[in-house]
């Protein structure tokens, strides 16, 4: 929970204005006298981080956790950009957790894993797999599109999985801006993606638990529909395009308001994908918005 404080500019004979750090922080932080922060300004706002962090390492205790609630630990923390993660456990890692661990070099795109000793393992995650917000954008609106296409076309689930780590970088990429900004977007912008990101994860999700791809010509054109629609949303979106945004988002409901009835597992999951790519079209149309209100 963010810690609101108050304080008062002092100015320096005339010249610089200085405003104290809290005390708290600049210990927790592991900051002293001459240490270096980066500031970060925009109109309205001043944001102050840290320079002298070596990376954030989490620690994820096997004994605590189930082997599923591993991986979800594994997963929140590289889509949080989190740089390192220490699995350990009080007596020797099980053979579940040991093929968690393997396997996320897989579904986490840059995690090197290291196995320390039997009773921890180390995993690494690459800072920049996917450089900046625009990247990330629009490798998983491009391999989400394509993929949904073959899918309709009788191709194989197993590309979802693939889909799955490109959403996660993707929401790595956001979370990383948010941690270290480059100035090139502004801070409410970046949460509004950061909302999108998490839409097209539920999305991903959805589609990994679709059991098959409905024969009905109806189910084809919806999935077609909405891979279209993560495509051109995320180039609407470069373009500050909102009344393109807002008809994608219209065309979407309209969609899903003409399913009549709900006919099992696989129509629940259908109605899940439209429904977060709905939420993720939304996020972007009002990311361009902020965008409008800071260049005001």
């Amino acid at each position: 929970m963010p810690e609101v404080l108050e304080r008062k500019l002092q100015q320096i004979r005339e010249g610089s204005y200085v405003l104290t750090l809290p005390k708290d922080w600049v210990e927790r932080e592991g900051l002293r006298k001459g240490s270096s922060v980066m500031m970060c300004v925009e109109r309205g706002l001043l944001r102050v981080y840290p320079l002298n962090r070596s990376g954030v390492t989490s620690i994820i205790d096997q004994d605590l956790l189930s082997p599923r609630e591993v991986e979800e630990s594994l997963r929140l923390l590289y889509a949080l950009g989190v740089d390192r993660a220490v699995v350990r456990s009080s007596g020797s890692l099980s053979g579940e957790v040991r093929e968690v661990l393997r396997r996320s070099r897989v579904f986490l795109p840059g995690a090197l894993v290291t196995f320390e000793e039997n009773k921890s393992v180390v995993v690494e995650f690459a800072g920049d797999v996917l450089k900046g917000h625009l990247q990330a954008l629009r490798t998983f609106s491009s391999s989400f599109s394509a993929c949904l296409s073959r899918l309709v076309e009788g191709g194989s689930k197993e590309e979802v999985e693939e889909v799955m780590a490109y959403s996660y970088a993707q929401r790595r990429a956001i979370s990383r801006e948010q941690l270290r900004p480059t100035g090139s977007i502004n801070v409410l912008e970046v949460s509004l993606l950061s909302f999108y990101t998490d839409s097209c994860i539920r999305m991903t999700e959805h589609l990994l638990e679709l059991p098959a791809i409905d024969p009905r010509s109806e189910v084809r054109e919806l999935l077609t529909a909405v891979g279209r629609s993560v495509r051109e949303a995320v180039r609407y979106y470069e373009s500050g395009d909102v009344s393109r945004l807002n008809a994608l988002v219209d065309d979407l409901h309209n969609r899903l308001h003409g399913i009549e009835s709900i006919q099992g597992e696989a129509d629940v999951h259908l109605i899940g994908i439209i429904m977060s790519c709905i939420s993720a079209l939304e996020s972007l149309r009002e990311a361009v918005l902020v965008r409008y209100l800071g260049e005001g």
